[in-house]
């Protein structure tokens, strides 16, 4: 009985106490994001050259940005989205207290162009852009590094405080420059000679992606990671384990002429990157999934890729264009259960020339036997010169006699690679 007697008179004491009783002790929950949104927006105008900006989209690709933000609300940032967005923009930015602090873009900023809806802008899907966000919940944060999450998309925005206006300045030319020096390697396919062991590797310099393919007993093991890069460094988003030993990025990234190798170190051992012309091992099944999509429309920015030179062919430079086309097994135009491929170009025509190519797939290659024209690829601007030879020049690489091997690197892209020397390629996605 006593025991109920206590229980009693301990809820009676309980409900006595008024709710300001204990705020003092515990703070009001709107108060504390309140004063922890102070204290973030104190750390982003405190960094007097500003930041390094990481940002890892939903879409699996990384984009480098500087920000510098001041105390009116405004932010002035670079990014290495296009050449358009190496120039300094200013926009506004403030921050809310939700459930966790956030940082919002709250006016349109290269962040935004990401996530534009229109594919002529960046891109990205028809209506979803890139899969990118413009407001980012903190996660964490130390005094040089802040943690953040999109939340809409679930990208990862990771700021790093710049050290000098030097540093600042050389963010995008550095990404610029490793990319640069990966795209030496004259072909697709590459080999990573690492600790004893040689390895397969699949490096995307524009979406900044890696993996390396591994084999024990033949089995191939993929592991993947995107990267950022810091000076002559490939950061690792996610670490990579080879043999006994993991890498949290290549560091010292250099480029040797006379041995045509990438040279670097990662985990204090020597990494060596070198070309090849054949991959050691080739899923045959990816090229038969890739013709069976019916009514699914690819694009392609940069067209084709040769001796690591993007869009090598300047289709880029043809007026108002857009992207590169691949619409599989559509019924569009008359041709049913055929593929059309062509150039779009932004407020001119929708689809500025189109072919009809027919791929026969046999034993994971894929083969071009006929390509021929539509409508509009005799018409302006494809009939004059250099137009007329570039939008050629294209559909002839589709016309490659060994075909194409067919890549899926990440979920939702993919490669055609020469079979020839892997040293013609185009991107999908």
């Amino acid at each position: 009985m006593k025991r109920y007697i206590y229980g009693l008179l301990l809820l009676i004491a309980f409900a006595g106490c008024s709710k300001s009783e204990f705020e003092p002790k515990l703070g009001n929950p709107d108060e504390r994001l309140s004063e922890q949104s102070k204290a973030y927006q104190a750390q982003l105008t405190g960094a007097a050259f500003g930041w390094k900006g990481f940002l890892a989209t939903n879409g699996e690709e990384v984009y480098t940005f500087t920000l510098k933000f001041d105390d009116k609300n405004r932010t002035t940032m670079t990014a290495d989205i296009n050449a358009a967005t190496v120039a300094a923009k200013e926009s506004s930015y403030r921050l809310k207290s939700m459930q966790r602090p956030t940082l919002l873009f709250d006016t349109y900023s290269y962040l935004h162009v990401l996530q534009d809806p229109d594919p002529g802008v960046s891109g990205g899907g028809a209506g979803q852009g890139r899969l990118s966000d413009f407001e980012f919940a903190f996660v964490s944060a130390s005094a040089d590094t802040i943690k953040l999450e999109g939340t809409f998309n679930k990208s990862q925005l990771l700021l790093v405080r710049s050290k000098s206006q030097a540093e600042t300045d050389q963010t995008l030319a550095a990404a610029t420059a490793v990319a640069s020096t990966i795209n030496k390697i004259r072909t697709y396919f590459k080999r990573l000679a690492f600790d004893g062991v040689e390895y397969e590797v699949n490096i995307d310099a524009s979406s900044k992606s890696f993996a390396v393919t591994s084999f024990t007993g033949g089995v191939p093991t993929v592991q993947s990671s995107l990267y950022y890069v810091d000076g002559l460094n490939m950061v690792f988003l996610k670490p990579i384990v080879l043999g006994s030993t993991t890498l949290a990025g290549l560091s010292g990234i250099s480029y040797d002429a006379a041995g045509s190798v990438v040279n670097a170190t990662a985990g204090g051992k020597p990494a060596v990157i070198k070309e090849a012309i054949a991959p050691i091992s080739y899923n045959k099944s990816v090229a038969a999934t890739f013709a069976s999509f019916v009514g699914k429309q690819w694009r392609s920015t940069n067209a084709f890729t040769k001796d690591g030179v993007a869009d090598y062919l300047g289709v880029k430079s043809i007026p108002g264009y857009q992207f590169f086309i691949y619409w599989a097994n559509t019924n569009a135009l008359g041709a049913p259960n055929r593929d059309l491929i062509g150039f779009v170009r932004a407020n001119i025509d929708y689809y500025g020339g189109f072919t009809l190519p027919k791929p026969e797939v046999n034993n994971g290659i894929m083969k071009y036997v006929q390509v021929g024209n539509t409508a509009g690829i005799n018409g302006a601007p494809y009939n004059v010169a250099p137009n007329n030879t570039k939008a050629a020049s294209t559909m002839a690489n589709l016309k490659l006699p060994d075909g194409f091997y067919v890549i899926q690197p990440r979920a939702g892209v993919y490669d055609f690679v020469s079979v020839a020397d892997a040293r013609i390629w185009i991107q999908f996605q």
